[in-house]
């Protein structure tokens, strides 16, 4: 798998959160879920980093749950999260959230 396991650490969380935040907005907690199961069955992420994830989606109980279906963007998307989060972690998400500033899209001074 690309993700065999998931980066421990704040800014790691952060990334995690974002890209299923992001996924659960362009679709549904359910569509975000069944995309996890296609991304494990395509050997995109291993199964223990599945099981983790779908404990980060307990965050978006009661999100509408009546959205639309992810695009072919959207998995490009996930995968280019996939690849942050396997690569080196500790310097390659650090500097991006660096490169985004403050504010509440980025990290604070």
């Amino acid at each position: 798998p690309y993700l065999d396991t998931l980066p421990e650490g704040y800014v790691a969380d952060l990334v995690v959160a974002e890209w299923l935040e992001y996924l659960v907005e362009q679709s549904s907690v359910r569509a975000t879920t069944e995309a996890l199961t296609y991304y494990e069955r395509i050997d995109w992420l291993d199964e223990s980093v599945v099981d983790d994830l779908r404990s980060y989606l307990a965050l978006f109980e009661g999100a509408d749950d009546t959205g639309g279906s992810l695009t072919i963007d959207d998995h490009t998307q996930s995968l280019r999260y996939i690849s942050e989060l396997g690569g080196d972690t500790g310097d390659a998400v650090t500097m991006r959230m660096l490169q985004r500033g403050g504010g509440g899209n980025g990290l604070q001074r």
